[in-house]
């Protein structure tokens, strides 16, 4: 869904990508109901919106250092708003939460293409740079992925309990 394959596979792909990851978590621990945390950073509450969650930024910390990536964007381990010095909101994800249609229609991009040019890659391009979450090639190496990825797919989630299951057939 990145390298000019059917944009409309991009929320499938993901959702595929993070099931395995939790089948995976699943098996080596032992936890039948294990399912991965996402991270909310369009939130309402300003000391979330965009910003790290704490375990994500302790780098010397026994049990959460191996979460922490120094090559992250020195704003997003510094545990200040992502979007701070953005010239408007990238967390604003209503037009995109507005769209009724999966795909596009027409010149009308739907909100599968919408989610991925939009909130998706702003939160890749916000955190990282190109050895990490900034490049498609290396950003699932920073745990950072998987919780965003999982806040993609509950945002789907959220968008299909709106729109009753608008989502496509094939």
């Amino acid at each position: 869904p990145h390298s000019g394959q059917n944009p409309h596979f991009f929320l499938r792909w993901h959702r595929m990508y993070t099931y395995y990851l939790e089948r995976v978590v699943r098996q080596v621990t032992g936890r039948a109901d294990f399912s991965m945390p996402y991270w909310h950073y369009c939130s309402d509450d300003p000391a979330q919106r965009g910003v790290l969650p704490p375990q994500f930024r302790l780098p010397d910390d026994p049990v959460w250092g191996v979460l922490y990536k120094p090559n992250r964007r020195a704003i997003a381990n510094a545990g200040q708003p992502i979007q701070m010095n953005e010239p408007s909101d990238p967390m604003d994800i209503s037009s995109i939460m507005s769209k009724e249609k999966y795909e596009n229609v027409g010149a009308d991009i739907g909100f599968c293409r919408a989610m991925d040019s939009g909130i998706h890659g702003r939160i890749h391009v916000l955190t990282g740079n190109s050895s990490n979450m900034g490049s498609i090639p290396n950003s699932a190496r920073d745990p950072l992925f998987w919780v965003h990825h999982a806040q993609i797919d509950r945002l789907w989630a959220s968008w299909t309990a709106i729109y009753g299951g608008l989502n496509p057939t094939s």
